[in-house]
């Protein structure tokens, strides 16, 4: 019987989580709009924070608790999802014809050092994944400096 209130639990908690993604995938553009911002800025500002809230959350009490399998489980998965997911629906919609965008040497040097960051902490863990914690969060601060003041210019 208690499975079942779980399985409830789940079930609604999915249907929620459809719901927000719904809302969010219509309101930026009339907020952007209406405050006459650009979309570009108010979708990486508020929409890349609002929708990766959620499994931050579930991140920093992982690591509270001190599961860091289900840290990593969390961070890595939710990353290949919404990169599979992402890049799947841009190529169905491109029809074949993709470009590189606008992806810089930047970008690309910050996430394969990243991966890399993270790949040896998790394989190699041990005394210094504090510290590798401390530099990656480091990282993520000067690689959103960069972007939004030099790369994008998005001020």
């Amino acid at each position: 019987m208690e499975s079942y209130t779980h399985i409830a639990h789940l079930l609604i908690g999915f249907l929620c989580i459809c719901l927000s993604g719904y809302v969010l995938s219509h309101a930026p553009s009339t907020i952007a709009t209406e405050l006459q911002i650009s979309e570009v800025s108010f979708g990486v500002v508020v929409l890349a924070l609002a929708t990766t809230l959620p499994e931050k959350f579930v991140a920093l009490l992982s690591g509270f608790r001190s599961h860091a399998g289900i840290l990593v489980a969390n961070t890595v998965g939710s990353n290949i999802l919404l990169l599979t997911l992402c890049l799947g629906i841009v190529l169905v919609d491109a029809g074949g014809d993709f470009d590189s965008g606008s992806v810089s040497a930047i970008e690309l040097a910050f996430m394969w050092f990243s991966t890399l960051l993270l790949t040896g902490t998790a394989w190699y863990g041990g005394r210094w994944t504090r510290m590798i914690g401390v530099s990656m969060v480091g990282l993520y601060i000067a690689f959103l400096a960069l972007e939004i003041l030099w790369i994008k210019r998005v001020v």
